[in-house]
């Protein structure tokens, strides 16, 4: 039902008394009153008026004046030859703006012994102030249907469409419901409210009159069907949206229980300025009753109504441990498109069959809400929700990555790290190492594990956790990097590593293994990065440009930015490895014919060698790193025996070192 509500300030033009009437009793119940109020004017009507000759007496006293007022009533009203069933009038006029006045009665009897009786009531007199309610349905094809509140003051209701075109009325409204066609143009009409009373002869005749109110109207060429956008079953009952309203219009919600006849909800929908022609209202329902609802519209003649929203309800929801899945299932009183189910406000099956939804997308002890939406076209049923908790014997999935890095300063040490599940609540975290000597139960996403070797070996881990639900998962494997280092010659080491379990390290490059190179260890402020790789190894060549530098791979983390695995370090320090024989055959055989050390003299810029023999007397001196000692000292060969040699040697970075022992001559003597 569309309707708007409209009503006026009266204006009497005569007095006048509706035919029903509401009765108050006396004190000692002698007599009784009633108060009929019409226009401003006020009826005070009497039964029950006792006939006890002159000793009786009523005296009408109008707020509180403590006065006989003869003006007040009939001059025969305390006449001996009053009938117990006269009735007699009194009138008062108040103005619209007067306050409530006090009425009073007071019945006065004198017995033949002097003794008084006296007998009294009263009444508040309160004017009418306003027109009833008019309510106006607007109906297709510009028609209006008017509803008068029930109201006991008029009678009737006259209704003008054109006050200007002549005296007469249009309509003469005697009915609480009437309809009245609009012409196209119109948009005023004008209502007078008249009051009935019956003259001396007993005939029904107009006795007073409101002004001529005017009333805006809109006539509709044709009425827009509400639509019923919302139904959502709640504890404390059915809340029910309703769009598509008239903006300044009320409607009527109905409503079925149990397949039964519609009914109208008492509450109206009102769809006023700036809600978007919208409304809503809580219908309370006993838990169990399946609702239906509608909007009547157009009701001029045979009312049309909205499409009719019903419910859905849950009507299963368990959880299933073993297949790891929320079963719910649903019932309805609606033939609905479709049926949708909501998970914690949002959609995750958008149409699903009788025979219900599994939902195994869960994370295990987590608690998750649920409910199913009935659809049809925009509209949209909500069920109560139903909360499940999560139950699984499902094993959970392995961590994505899990790296394993040597610890700076820490050098017996190894720090493990590793992601944390996605969907699932972790009650702990377990790492095992290669060897099973190691099991460490860890709450945080990393742990530091010492009394290791980092430098000397790799080390194999395993890590997997387990879940609220007890179950543990796969593991995931990880391997430390360990960094191994073989010198080839003072300037030229070999560096090889193994590859890192537990995530991808990538091609090499800038998002692949990188080297790490120091200068001028143990500070880090002259590293730099040099990119290998993958597996292939390193060779150093010019490197050592400083006496010590230490080498570490590092390998990025996958979707980890700026965080690396990195391997035991490797210092590498300059050195010439110089070293003399301890016996050499000066025999022209060309095998050990020379006495000189072993080793590059390219990395040689100074050297001295002294030779003595076994009673201290020197037998060969030279600066020339070429040549060593041929066994002679002036051409001729010294004795078989033990001599002893020291060496002064400085290399190509000036550091200086010296060296001596003992030799052996062997083979004999020979002259040249």
């Amino acid at each position: 039902m569309i309707f708007f509500l409209l009503w006026a300030s009266s204006l009497c033009v005569g007095v006048a008394f509706s035919q029903d009437t509401d009765w108050v009793e006396s004190t000692h119940k002698d007599f009784r009153a009633s108060l009929d109020r019409g226009c401003s004017g006020v009826k005070v009507l009497f039964e029950g008026l006792k006939d006890n000759g002159n000793n009786v007496f009523y005296i009408l006293d109008f707020d509180e004046q403590k006065k006989f007022d003869t003006s007040l009533y009939p001059a025969d009203m305390h006449k001996s030859n009053i009938s117990p069933t006269t009735t007699f009038k009194a009138f008062f006029r108040l103005g619209p703006d007067e306050e409530a006045k006090i009425f009073k009665v007071i019945r006065y009897e004198q017995s033949v012994n002097g003794a008084a009786r006296i007998d009294s009531l009263k009444m508040d007199i309160r004017p009418v102030k306003t027109l009833p309610v008019v309510t106006f349905r607007y109906c297709n094809n510009r028609r209006i249907a008017l509803n008068f509140s029930q109201d006991d003051f008029y009678d009737r209701f006259l209704i003008e469409l054109n006050p200007d075109g002549g005296d007469g009325y249009d309509f003469n409204i005697k009915a609480k419901d009437s309809i009245i066609t609009l012409e196209s143009d119109l948009k005023q009409i004008y209502i007078q409210g008249v009051f009935e009373t019956r003259d001396e002869n007993n005939t029904l005749v107009r006795a007073c009159d409101t002004r001529n109110i005017p009333y805006n109207v809109e006539p509709l060429a044709e009425v827009k069907m509400p639509l019923v956008s919302i139904v959502e079953e709640k504890e404390e009952g059915v809340e029910v949206t309703v769009d598509s309203l008239l903006t300044g219009g009320s409607y009527d919600l109905q409503y079925s229980i149990n397949g039964g006849t519609f009914l109208t909800f008492p509450e109206t929908l009102l769809s006023e300025s700036g809600q978007g022609g919208k409304d809503k209202v809580l219908v309370p329902h006993t838990p169990g009753e399946w609702i239906k609802f509608r909007v009547p519209y157009d009701e001029c003649e045979v009312p049309d109504f909205s499409e009719e929203m019903g419910m859905v309800r849950v009507k299963t929801a368990i959880t299933l441990p073993l297949e790891s899945v929320n079963e719910l299932t649903y019932s309805k009183n609606d033939d609905f498109e479709r049926i949708a189910l909501e998970r914690d406000s949002k959609v995750i099956a958008e149409s699903v069959p009788e025979s219900g939804y599994k939902d195994s997308d869960l994370v295990c002890n987590k608690l998750y809400s649920y409910r199913w939406v009935g659809v049809k076209g925009k509209a949209r049923s909500y069920s109560l929700p139903a909360e499940l908790t999560a139950r699984s014997e499902k094993v959970p999935e392995a961590l994505n990555w899990l790296s394993v890095s040597a610890v700076d300063g820490q050098p017996d040490a190894l720090q493990l790290e590793w992601d944390s599940p996605e969907d699932e609540t972790v009650s702990f975290y377990q790492v095992f190492d290669d060897n099973g000597s190691r099991n460490v139960k860890a709450n945080a996403t990393s742990v530091v594990i010492d009394g290791l070797r980092p430098s000397e070996r790799s080390y194999d881990f395993e890590i997997r956790y387990r879940n609220v639900c007890d179950v543990f998962s796969g593991s995931k494997p990880g391997k430390s990097i360990h960094l191994e280092a073989d010198q080839l010659d003072p300037m030229r080491w070999d560096l090889a590593w193994n590859d890192p379990t537990g995530f991808s390290a990538g091609d090499g490059g800038e998002f692949g293994f990188g080297l790490e190179r120091n200068l001028t260890p143990p500070e880090t402020d002259n590293i730099e990065v040099l990119p290998v790789a993958g597996m292939s190894g390193y060779t150093t060549r010019n490197d050592l440009t400083s006496d010590l530098v230490s080498y570490r791979i590092r390998v990025p983390v996958p979707e980890r930015e700026g965080m690396y695995v990195y391997s035991n370090t490797q210092m590498l320090k300059f050195e010439v490895i110089i070293r003399f024989p301890n016996a050499f055959s000066p025999n022209r055989d060309g095998l050990n014919d020379r006495f000189n050390f072993v080793g590059l003299n390219h990395l040689i810029t100074e050297y001295e060698l002294t030779i003595f023999n076994r009673w201290g007397a020197l037998v060969y001196q030279t600066d020339d790193k070429e040549k060593g000692w041929n066994g002679t000292v002036n051409g001729i060969i010294q004795p078989e025996g033990v001599y002893t040699y020291k060496a002064v040697i400085t290399d190509i970075k000036g550091h200086v070192n010296t060296y001596s022992g003992s030799l052996v001559l062997v083979k004999g003597a020979k002259r040249f």
